[in-house]
């Protein structure tokens, strides 16, 4: 047994909780807590948490208690007092998937050395009409709900990050917000190209930095229109790095001095569009300092080396693996690390009908995100699992689902390897 971890185990029936020094890197799977575990659950809110302690005999009413130290004070003094005379042993904490207002309060019950317990937010609508026949949401009802659904053993451990790895998760995080942000912003310069410019999108699209030139430079399809074909050329042939031929810039030029774009309001046009490109263009190069950030924290990291020896997987990839699973170490067994992902099978069948299999996308969202991003390019010819990929096909697999089952031998790879302190060489794979 791992000298880090102390797994629970089942004996007679009864969940043992092998006491570790880090308890919230303690796996949790049991179907139900034993009489010396104490539950503690909160209701997230912006400004008030509504709190709610249990144990499988008593438990306290829910209460309130403030988003800053003095409420996360007033609840630890409960938490302690509750469990000293009650004579308990463990304790978990259980709360809803949310947004960024329960962050500080996680961290706070992760540093006092309890085991977090996510639960679904879905479980919680469905459960809580059992409780009073009512599916009424309200701040002192859903604790007790979230109490009841960690008494069934639904929830899936949590580790809130630290350090190098909080760090990452933020960066992932902004990275992630300034992509959003350059979509929403390219997105309104589709939109006044579609009114204004139309045959510009047809042809060049907004992907590419010779589009971003063109219109910084032209941004109208009177400007284009005007230029010498060969002069017009040439600075396309230059900025694309001879990527675009100079049949792409005749049509252009051509759709130009034809364009069916709205004439009137141009002066307006060209004020907007040159202030949308200078967003872009700050929020690229906001892009690239993150980054250059990302890149500095997984270099320093141990598995941030031993991911990246997986021929594929980048500095990108590997950041957000790590800030996403927080520590590989702290699961036990693989299926754990697949739940966390949302790539678990589940299936409806009924009766003679067997439904189809299908991944569950109850789990975070970014891991799968870029597990399916780095697995299209592994599944070509160059790639390390392109043979499989070929033979999942002839097996009469669809891509999608050849795509997921290799997601899914991958995440096991990487958490073999960060488990094990191994590089990656070649022909090393886990089983399907």
């Amino acid at each position: 047994m791992n000298d880090l971890l102390k797994y629970i185990v089942k004996e007679n029936n009864i969940f043992t909780h092998y006491k570790d020094s880090i308890a919230m890197k303690r796996y949790y799977k049991n179907k139900e807590i034993d009489s010396k575990t104490e539950i503690v659950t909160a209701d997230i809110g912006k400004i008030n948490h509504y709190g709610y302690i249990r144990s499988a005999a008593k438990d306290l009413k829910t209460f309130r208690f403030s988003n800053d130290k003095e409420g996360f004070d007033l609840l630890w003094s409960k938490v302690e007092k509750f469990k000293k005379s009650n004579n308990l042993e463990d304790i978990v904490f259980g709360f809803e998937s949310t947004g960024s207002y329960g962050e500080p309060l996680k961290l706070y019950m992760q540093q006092k050395g309890v085991i977090l317990i996510q639960v679904n937010p879905m479980h919680t609508k469905r459960l809580k009409e059992l409780s009073d026949n009512s599916p009424n949401k309200t701040d002192k009802k859903d604790p007790r709900v979230i109490a009841d659904i960690l008494m069934l053993g639904h929830g899936l451990t949590t580790i809130i990050p630290e350090k190098k790895i909080a760090d990452l998760r933020e960066l992932a995080q902004s990275r992630e917000s300034r992509l959003e942000d350059i979509n929403r912003v390219k997105n309104r310069i589709e939109a006044l190209l579609a009114k204004h410019f139309p045959e510009f999108l047809l042809i060049m699209g907004l992907n590419t930095k010779t589009s971003m030139y063109l219109l910084k430079h032209y941004p109208t399809a009177r400007a284009i229109g005007k230029q010498r074909i060969n002069k017009l050329a040439w600075k396309v042939y230059k900025v694309s790095r001879s990527q675009i031929k100079y049949s792409k810039v005749v049509k252009l030029d051509q759709a130009a001095i034809n364009s069916v774009g709205v004439k009137e309001g141009q002066h307006a046009y060209r004020a907007e569009i040159r202030r949308q490109l200078e967003q872009v263009e700050l929020l690229e190069h906001q892009l690239g300092e993150i980054e250059k950030q990302i890149t500095a924290v997984v270099e320093q990291m141990p598995e941030g080396r031993i991911l990246r020896s997986v021929k594929g997987i980048g500095v990108i990839t590997a950041a957000y693996l790590l800030s996403e699973v927080v520590d590989f170490k702290a699961y036990s067994v693989q299926k754990e690390i697949e739940k966390l992902a949302g790539l678990n099978l589940y299936e409806i069948s009924s009766g003679k009908h067997k439904g189809q299999r299908r991944i569950s996308k109850r789990g975070r969202a970014l891991i799968r995100k870029v597990l399916y991003m780095v697995v299209l390019n592994m599944v070509k010819k160059s790639g390390i699992y392109y043979e499989d990929y070929q033979s999942y096909l002839k097996r009469g697999l669809k891509k999608i689902e050849a795509l997921v089952i290799i997601m899914k031998r991958l995440l096991r790879t990487v958490y073999a390897l960060v488990r094990k302190n191994e590089m990656f060489k070649e022909g090393y794979k886990i089983a399907a």
